[in-house]
């Protein structure tokens, strides 16, 4: 915990924040791989190609261990998750809720 803020809440904070999608994703998997070493790239989803939308883009692909359809047509590639797991399912639900709200 940093300065007495939760990951969950900074993540909750980003996500919420009222920035544009792009940006906030961008937050978003900034923060996840800064502070778990999870790497993660959003990306939407066409019939069965994903295609990258948001992440780390340093020419290294993410090892996806995980491919999770968030909503139709999104998605997210992490190369782990969160410890315990209960962390990573409200992660997931935050990022989708995130995405409704700017798809509205």
């Amino acid at each position: 915990m940093a300065n007495g803020i939760s990951i969950s809440d900074r993540i909750r904070g980003i996500l919420t924040s009222g920035g544009g999608l792009k940006e906030v994703l961008d937050d978003t998997w900034t923060l996840v791989e800064r502070e778990y070493g999870i790497r993660v790239q959003f990306c939407r989803i066409f019939g069965k190609r994903w295609s990258y939308f948001s992440g780390p883009d340093d020419g290294d692909a993410v090892v996806a261990s995980q491919r999770i359809e968030l909503l139709p047509g999104w998605g997210i590639i992490s190369d782990g998750q969160f410890d315990p797991r209960e962390d990573w399912e409200k992660f997931l639900k935050e990022v989708a809720s995130c995405l409704r709200n700017h798809l509205k």
